[in-house]
């Protein structure tokens, strides 16, 4: 399973549901499958162009869990 640590008001601007998610002011935690299945980023096929649209970077979860654990304020 693959993360996107995204800008809040990207994924807020295109309705996303953050619920229940990780995030602080500035950034929120998505996983892979909610992005892939967000339907305002169904246009882009790939999880590097829709992290792209949501102005965030992919990791994978034990270097989400480093990123953490390493001082990431969520």
């Amino acid at each position: 399973m693959k993360y996107i640590v995204a800008s809040r008001k990207q994924a807020e601007a295109l309705y996303m549901n953050l619920a229940g998610h990780r995030m602080n002011d500035t950034v929120v935690i998505l996983n892979e499958k909610e992005v892939m299945n967000c339907k305002r980023l169904a246009a882009l096929p790939t999880l590097e162009e829709k992290a792209i649209k949501l102005t965030g970077n992919i990791y994978t979860s034990s270097e989400l869990k480093k990123l953490i654990n390493e001082g990431l304020s969520i």
